[in-house]
């Protein structure tokens, strides 16, 4: 914990864990520390906060899938995935095309034994160089931190923020969905394969779109042209 939130995590913990603050809002908008603590959590994605470089306002994108208040995690370390590798050891391979020893390539659902020390350092190795600094569908749930800040304060400053990080993906699904081309698979922190991972991608993108419909002067689609 760093200012009173997690240094550094994915957006389906960080969900969880902020969902309260909203409330708080909802139940006295005038509390100063409730309204502080509020727009300092927003700040940290809105490339105000130089302690948490989240944000990457030319590429309009939040810079990995880890984050928070000391910015993203570049890159992560045994100990930031310490914990998941007995329960990761159960889910789908994160790449189709890694190396590690007993793995069945002919098998379109291999897993890997994250609990092996030579087959962890393989992953965390691709991870790092291939994952982690990129952003994910998972980070729009921050877009809910500066809506709040919004809500609070009125402030244009906020409104744009969420319609441009809501108009970058709308761009980037457009593209996706024009490219014939498929290289190697690479699986999100918090990905559609996983068991809980359609679901918490779909919960992210309901609250960026939900969002941008709270804080657009028109109808979203037609304030992103749509």
């Amino acid at each position: 914990m760093d200012r009173e939130f997690v240094a550094g995590f994915d957006w389906f913990h960080h969900s969880e864990s902020y969902t309260y603050i909203y409330y708080l809002g909802l139940a006295d908008p005038e509390h100063y520390i409730d309204r502080n603590r509020a727009l300092r959590y927003a700040r940290m994605y809105t490339g105000d906060d130089p302690l948490a470089p989240n944000w990457d306002a030319e590429q309009r994108l939040i810079r990995g899938p880890l984050n928070g208040s000391r910015g993203p995690r570049h890159p992560t370390t045994k100990a930031d995935w310490d914990y998941h590798r007995p329960i990761l050891s159960g889910y789908l391979a994160p790449y189709e095309d890694i190396e590690a020893p007993g793995v069945d390539k002919t098998d379109p659902l291999f897993r890997l034994d994250w609990t092996d020390d030579e087959t962890y350092d393989r992953i965390l190795t691709q991870i790092n160089e291939r994952m982690t600094r990129c952003d994910v569908p998972l980070n729009m749930s921050a877009a809910s931190l500066v809506t709040n800040a919004f809500l609070y304060t009125g402030e244009e400053h906020y409104r744009q923020w969420v319609l441009d990080y809501l108009q970058a993906w709308v761009e980037r699904l457009a593209a996706v969905a024009q490219r014939r081309e498929r290289g190697p698979r690479a699986i999100p922190h918090i990905g559609p394969v996983q068991p809980f991972g359609r679901q918490r991608t779909a919960d992210a993108e309901y609250a960026q779109a939900a969002g941008g419909q709270l804080v657009a002067p028109q109808p979203v689609a037609e304030q992103l042209g749509g």
